[in-house]
């Protein structure tokens, strides 16, 4: 009977372990920008592009790989933020494309 009360208490354990994860959840992200398209004149070199980056109120950055305001050439550029809470992660992911004027752009997924 003393293994039982072991084991029990081993799926309690884990249990309430399971339930707290489960209600914690990953970081609120606020303000993830949606992909970002705008004209960019090759006679000119790079285009420097800014935007709004996102936040987290219950959450830190834990790594991005562009900050603004950035300089961009021609082509889409995949930018990402990582927030962390407790051990438990979320991210914003968006792309940056810049494009001779009168060009269609289709963005897929990032």
């Amino acid at each position: 009977m003393h293994n039982n009360n072991i084991f029990e208490h081993h799926i309690i354990t884990s249990l309430k372990q399971y339930l707290f994860l489960i209600g914690l959840g990953g970081p609120t992200i606020e303000n993830c920008p949606d992909n970002q398209i705008a004209n960019h004149d090759e006679n000119t070199g790079d285009t420097v592009f800014t935007w709004i980056e996102p936040t987290s109120p219950d959450g830190t950055l834990q790594l991005r790989n562009v900050a603004p305001p950035s300089s961009f050439g021609r082509g889409c550029t995949p930018i990402f933020y990582i927030f962390e809470n407790q051990g438990n992660t979320e991210s914003c992911s968006f792309a940056v494309c810049l494009w001779p004027e009168g060009n269609r752009v289709i963005i897929v997924a990032i």
